[in-house]
């Protein structure tokens, strides 16, 4: 089976996880990149006017793969808006597919995920992973948004979510 995986990455972080991702599975490895700088105001006004960013690459060869991965952010419960030209593009393609996201976690899991992922792609995500930064904060802080911010993943915390998600994706593989 032909896997491809799609990222996008504001700090790095889910970038990260997606490189040893696609190294271990193995599959091919898509970043999309915005030609500006993207900050909390801009993804603010993404939010209130439902904005899809433009994204390099413009298009991608979802017809010469049979499972997309789309890892990235979840921003204030929404699917990072850099993913969103994805989504469109699988919804033409209509490929099986997960969602993997490395985000805050201060509010526990996004309920309405799968919800977004299902009205953007026209199918079911086979699979939703989270992987929430709050739980690897130390034991003695509150897991606050100032906290989650501030908190440096390590290398050890990469890897170790990248073997998380790759559990569960041969899980999903091994069932196709």
């Amino acid at each position: 089976m032909k896997t491809l995986l799609i990222s996008y990455s504001l700090s790095g972080n889910n970038e990260a996880v997606a490189n040893r991702i696609a190294k271990q599975l193995p599959a091919d490895h898509l970043q999309l990149t915005e030609s500006s700088k993207r900050g909390f105001f801009r993804i603010s006004i993404d939010l209130i006017f439902n904005r899809t960013p433009k994204v390099q690459p413009t298009a991608i060869p979802m017809e010469d793969y049979d499972f997309v991965v789309l890892i990235g952010p979840v921003w204030m419960g929404k699917i990072a808006f850099p993913l969103r030209s994805c989504l469109s593009q699988l919804k033409k393609n209509l490929k099986p597919y997960a969602f993997v996201s490395v985000c805050g976690g201060s509010n526990g899991k996004h309920p309405t995920l799968e919800v977004e992922l299902l009205k953007r792609t026209g199918i079911e995500p086979t699979a939703v992973i989270e992987m929430h930064i709050a739980n690897l904060l130390p034991q003695n802080v509150e897991p606050s948004y100032k906290a989650i911010n501030a908190y440096q993943l390590t290398d050890e915390d990469f890897d170790q979510l990248s073997l998380n998600v790759i559990e569960q994706l041969k899980t999903v593989l091994d069932k196709m």
